[in-house]
């Protein structure tokens, strides 16, 4: 589920093998377009807001018009499900990451596959561009994490270091850090060198979810336990434990913009908002009645959007803390 960049419309994929756009204000589904004959695994919106682009388990990736809710194209040639897909920060690229160990870099607007980049032994769990765009990493169930040259398609550095799958990977803010997470444990590299800066042993539960603050200072994770942990990027041996109130997981978390808020979503369907200073509960929203999976902030700070295994999508005023609409028309 992602907001589009002028902040009133909304995409999500579901299990449905559907991509909605929806109308946040009129709180009403503008395109509902089908093509994937399979589980889609990953949305990501281009730079611009005007086009996004879904992966899947049909081995495709494909670029949507999100003013029509028309498939631009259609990118061909994994032979495995393409389980990551990103942007380049300039919108001029698409990177997607498959089960079958490789990592393909496409041309957005023609959809020609410019390199694909072999070295993985086992299929690649998520890819992320650098901010700067000249770097793309990817993270693999072969338990390690490479970091590629985008200009010409060489693997500048394998970052070994994980003792099991590693399931996600992101830049920090200005792109001098590369987080990686597997299990209970992240780990943080130089994205020059490729050294391994810090490891971060997390609570005695497996890590879900994970962000870096807007300002690149801090870092947020979150898992099957009922805590988040938060931890100083300067000085990464400081870290303290937030009980967050959840009963069974958190599965969710973003920061507000402006970085003073934090919101999670919980395994017992609720969704709560965190002042990032005090550490205080602002808002505590329930509603959903089952697992909140996904939470995203509009880009004013102003909404939060919660996606639920209850097959509904939630709108919440973080102003006045309402409920502002329950989007419930999924199958």
């Amino acid at each position: 589920m992602v907001f589009s960049s002028k902040g009133d419309q909304v995409a999500s994929i579901g299990y449905d093998m559907t991509v909605r756009l929806w109308n946040v204000r009129a709180v009403m589904s503008r395109h509902i377009s089908n093509g994937h004959n399979d589980s889609i695994r990953q949305l990501k919106s281009s730079p611009k807001g005007n086009h996004v682009a879904t992966c899947s388990d049909d081995l495709t990736v494909r670029i949507w018009d999100v003013e029509t809710g028309v498939c631009r194209e259609i990118l061909r040639g994994h032979s495995k499900s393409v389980r990551s897909v990103a942007y380049s920060p300039q919108g001029d690229r698409i990177a997607s990451g498959s089960a079958d160990s490789t990592v393909r870099l496409w041309n957005a607007e023609t959809g020609v596959c410019a390199y694909t980049l072999t070295g993985h032994s086992d299929g690649v769990y998520a890819v992320a561009y650098s901010p700067q765009g000249d770097q793309l990493a990817s993270a693999s169930a072969d338990c390690t994490v490479r970091l590629w040259d985008v200009r010409s398609g060489e693997c500048a550095h394998i970052l070994i270091g994980h003792t099991k799958s590693v399931e996600g990977v992101m830049y920090s803010p200005n792109g001098s850090q590369v987080l990686s997470y597997s299990g209970y444990t992240l780990r943080i590299w130089d994205t020059e060198t490729g050294v391994c800066k810090s490891t971060l042993i997390g609570p005695l539960d497996m890590i879900r979810c994970v962000t870096y603050s807007p300002q690149g200072d801090r870092l947020v994770s979150g898992g099957e336990g009922t805590t988040v942990r938060v931890w100083d990027v300067v000085g990464m041996e400081e870290c303290r434990q937030i009980f967050i109130g959840h009963d069974v997981g958190v599965y969710s978390l973003t920061y507000s913009p402006k970085g003073n808020e934090i919101a999670f979503g919980g395994g017992d369907g609720s969704v709560r908002v965190w002042d990032t200073e005090a550490w205080t509960c602002l808002w505590y929203f329930v509603g959903h009645t089952d697992t909140v999976n996904k939470v995203v902030y509009s880009s004013r700070g102003d909404m939060v959007i919660s996606a639920s295994d209850d097959m509904s999508v939630r709108i919440w005023d973080v102003t006045s803390g309402q409920c502002r609409a329950v989007i419930q028309d999924y199958k």
